[in-house]
């Protein structure tokens, strides 16, 4: 079952996603055409020390190294701005350099 979106008056509409992550790539927000993602608010949990790359496509946004057992709690100051963008009509998407059992939790809007 799919978490339900919210609305806020003040920001507009927002989609929540929870997606389980393993070894190499994993797509978090599929693309749309001629659409950007932005994210407001990204938690990853894992249990093993990998290396993660975000990417838009195959264009890097960041790359952080999670140890065994750790939490990443990213949240925008203001929901106005976002944490970080896709280009237009690419996917987000999170690559894993090793074996891991992770996952993400996203807030984000389409078409921004």
């Amino acid at each position: 079952m799919a978490l339900d979106s919210y609305y806020s008056q003040a920001f507009g509409t927002f989609q929540p996603k929870h997606v389980d992550i393993s070894a190499g790539g994993n797509t978090l927000v599929a693309a749309i055409a001629g659409q950007r993602i932005a994210v407001y608010c990204f938690m990853l949990s894992g249990d093993a020390t990998v290396k993660y790359k975000l990417r838009s496509n195959n264009n890097e946004i960041f790359t952080f190294y999670g140890m065994e057992y750790f939490g990443v709690p990213l949240e925008s100051g203001s929901k106005q701005v976002p944490l970080f963008i896709t280009n237009a009509g690419e996917a987000l998407s999170i690559n894993a350099s090793g074996a891991v059992n992770a996952n993400v939790y996203i807030q984000y809007k389409v078409g921004v």
